[in-house]
């Protein structure tokens, strides 16, 4: 199914531009040349995304205005909103996050890149969009952490179960019987090893030995 992105401007060349960035791609360009033209192609074809110009000749309303109505109505607030900017008037920050701009893009602009530009803008607005007196990346975060925490869990869970599945640790300790240890835990205090048996004191054998007499050799007894 085709991507429409409206391009809301009253200039005729700048309407050119977008039917040529966008022809041959994923969205097809529709245009409008006012506010209230705008706002009526919004809620009846349902955009993928707007591309509303910063000013506008008319009524008084600026893509700021559409950008706010769009916002304000259930039936549209989920598209995202990007306010086109010229040469005449830098961005107004506080009034983007005001009327709930999604982002700003400037103009005239390269083709390639405005197309990279809106893709972004379009898969980030899958997470949320900005709404009036928020910024898109708050809108974003609550979902982005939402996601986040799946997979944080998915990734602990093989951890815990690797340990759990560890066989116990044996240890051998001088001779002494195998303690089995569960695994993780820290291996418990060296038992105690007894001293070695002391062989006995070697023993003395004590020989009696006659009295020797005075009588020398020849002696008759």
């Amino acid at each position: 199914m085709s991507k429409i992105v409206l391009c809301v401007d009253d200039s005729a060349t700048m309407q050119q531009v977008a039917d040529i960035t966008f022809r041959g791609t994923e969205f097809t360009y529709v245009g409008a040349r006012s506010y209230d033209e705008g706002l009526d192609k919004a809620k009846g074809q349902k955009p993928t995304i707007v591309l509303a110009d910063s000013h506008m000749p008319g009524n008084g309303k600026s893509g700021y205005d559409l950008c706010f109505a769009l916002k304000s109505d259930p039936g549209t607030a989920n598209i995202p909103v990007a306010i086109l900017i010229g040469n005449a008037a830098p961005y107004d920050t506080a009034r983007g996050v005001q009327v709930g701009a999604d982002a700003n893009l400037p103009k005239p602009w390269d083709t390639q890149t405005m197309l990279e530009k809106v893709t972004e803008i379009v898969g980030r607005a899958a997470t949320g969009v900005a709404k009036p007196g928020q910024s898109a990346s708050a809108a974003a975060a609550p979902a982005a952490a939402a996601a986040a925490a799946p997979a944080a869990a998915q990734k602990s869970a093989p951890a815990v179960a690797a340990s759990a599945a560890m066989p116990p640790r044996s240890a051998t300790i001088m001779g002494m019987p195998t303690i089995k240890m569960p695994a993780g835990n820290a291996q418990p205090a060296a038992a105690a090893v007894p001293p070695a048996a002391v062989p006995p004191a070697a023993r003395t054998n004590v020989i009696a030995v006659p009295p020797i007499s005075g009588s020398g050799p020849g002696t008759a007894p």
